[in-house]
């Protein structure tokens, strides 16, 4: 009996194990603590469930926009349906009753949407699109995810007056990245950030792109409190080359910063940033540290009192300059809050056909539509990518804040007033020696002027042609005369994979083998470049900013012969 039984056992084993494997390679992926959630590869359908306690809520939706949300005890009535199929024209069906989103509400749809709010399906409809949101483009489209988070922006519009608060616990609870200070001690990565574009700023959760509502109806909000500092927001016009070409490459060998950092200023709703791509000052789209500054008097001489400065450092591009000013305007318009600041925002359908429409609006005073002009100007793809914290972004800017609990502390040690530093009198310095004025190099006499070009190092692809910085000029310099003293600096554009025209900047060379050059005006935002000639082989030039960085670039000349009457 027992030489049976064993081998019987050995074979129910080796199939149990075959099934097990079998299984696993066909499991969903689990990409957060609550939610499980596969994509089905035959029919582009997403599926999966949120647990939540001892309840799972399940939910699907196909490739072309039905979602579904259940438990295990739902009937078909108790089920939440979604039929996106139409963009521009969703409903939502709950007992028996349809939702548009459209005009107001009946108080019996009122009253159903609220039985909606405390039924066990209301943690899905929360957080299944709010999870669902940083889990790929290989697991759900964008279509896709605007369905399942249709039934919560329904909640927002009809349901939540103070809809900041619940924005930001909303946020907080998610298990994908929303950027907010709590993670401020986190290092920039977007490897968990969400698709949907959700700040307190802009607290109705949105997929770009996908908005299908309208002004009306909505509850008032509670409150509506608008910022009180500085409205800081900064201007595309600076941003373009001297052909009003916008710099929309990214450039991936240097981003010169703007201007001095922008200091505790803030857009509508507390607003932060103003201008960087992504959501405010977030540890997605920025990098953040924090220090301590001692504070100054109008005569620049510590106070003893010292502050927690927080700082971020964040990727800017024409384009979120102007959408982020397009939503502080909506801000400022319906007030913080509002559903109509919220439709003013993202209202539009996502068929671009006619941009004429939303120009008109912001123009002659109603609704805006920030997002429908943003993807009719730019491509989706990059559009995507500010909101995750990614996407182009050709220059740089510096935001400052002022901790505002940790501010104005007294440090005598770290931040000495003059009355507390060494009054002992200083000697007078010294008398420094008048400095030699180093000789130009003259050039040998019946030297002739030659044209030189020197070039850079690659700087970025654009499109598969590389792009180098370019410097022409004449080896006689100024020796020469005037004619022969211009320099021209200059290094084309990107747009989109698009190679543009070249911008310039101009100024003078000395001359000879290792003169100096002199630039008319700044490089970028930059300030002025430092180049000099050395040996008539190379042009050194430092100056460049690179991630706060100033680096030194080595330009190789292409004709070294046009300098050897120097040698």
């Amino acid at each position: 009996m027992k030489t049976i039984i064993k081998p019987f056992i050995l074979v129910l084993f080796l199939v149990a194990l075959i099934m097990l494997v079998s299984l696993a390679c066909n499991l969903p992926i689990n990409q957060g603590e609550d939610l499980t959630i596969s994509r089905n590869n035959k029919d582009g359908s997403v599926s999966g469930n949120y647990r939540t306690g001892n309840q799972r809520i399940f939910f699907s939706v196909t490739a072309d926009g039905i979602a579904t949300f259940e438990t295990d005890n739902s009937s078909n009535a108790d089920k939440v349906v979604v039929d996106m199929r139409d963009e521009t024209a969703t409903t939502l069906n709950w007992l028996g009753m349809d939702f548009d989103g459209i005009g107001e509400l009946s108080s019996q749809e009122q009253q159903s949407l609220k039985d909606m709010l405390i039924s066990p399906l209301a943690p899905g409809i929360a957080f299944i699109p709010l999870d669902a949101g940083c889990q790929g483009d290989e697991i759900i489209d964008d279509k896709q995810l605007a369905a399942l988070l249709f039934p919560l922006q329904m909640q927002f519009k009809y349901l939540y007056s103070d809809r900041t608060s619940k924005a930001v616990d909303l946020m907080h609870l998610s298990q994908c990245d929303y950027g907010l200070v709590d993670d401020e001690s986190l290092e920039n990565n977007t490897k968990n950030s969400s698709i949907i574009y959700f700040s307190p700023s802009n607290p109705i959760p949105v997929v770009i792109g996908y908005f299908p509502f309208d002004e009306s109806g909505a509850i008032p909000p509670s409150h509506s409190q608008e910022s009180g500092g500085k409205f800081a927001c900064l201007k595309p016009l600076p941003l373009s080359n001297s052909d009003m070409n916008v710099f929309s490459s990214q450039l991936t060998a240097f981003g010169p910063n703007g201007s001095a950092p922008i200091r505790d200023e803030f857009g509508p709703c507390q607003a932060t940033c103003r201008g960087a791509c992504g959501e405010d000052c977030t540890t997605k789209n920025c990098k953040y540290e924090s220090k301590e500054r001692c504070e100054k008097d109008e005569f620049g001489n510590n106070t003893g009192l010292s502050s927690i400065i927080h700082t971020y450092t964040c990727g800017v591009h024409p384009a979120c300059i102007a959408h982020d000013q397009c939503y502080d305007d909506c801000n400022l318009r319906f007030g913080c809050g509002s559903w109509d600041a919220a439709y003013c925002r993202h209202g539009g359908y996502s068929d671009l056909s006619g941009t004429v429409e939303p120009l008109l609006n912001q123009k002659y005073g109603t609704q805006f539509f920030c997002d429908k002009i943003t993807i009719s100007d730019e491509s989706i793809s990059d559009v995507r990518g500010w909101v995750k914290g990614e996407g182009p972004k050709p220059l740089s800017q510096i935001y400052e804040y002022t901790d505002e609990i940790a501010k104005d502390m007294v440090d005598l040690k770290k931040c000495p007033p003059p009355d507390m530093e060494d009054q002992e009198e200083q000697p007078p310095p010294a008398p420094e020696p008048p400095e030699e004025q180093e000789p130009v190099e003259q050039p040998p006499a019946a030297i002739e002027p030659q044209f030189v070009t020197a070039v850079s190092p690659p700087i970025w692809d654009c499109g598969g042609t590389i792009l180098r910085f370019t410097i022409e000029f004449w080896n006689v310099g100024v020796q020469g005369g005037d004619e022969y003293s211009m320099l021209d600096f200059y290094g084309n554009g990107c747009d989109h994979d698009v190679v543009t025209e070249a911008t310039h900047w101009y100024g003078t060379f000395e001359g000879g083998p290792n003169g100096k050059f002199t630039f008319y005006d700044t490089f970028y935002d930059g300030g002025f470049l430092d180049c000099r000639l050395v040996d008539g082989k190379e042009v050194s030039c430092s100056g460049f900013v690179v991630f706060d960085e100033v680096l030194t670039m080595p330009f190789e000349v292409l004709n070294p012969e046009a300098f050897d009457d120097w040698r």
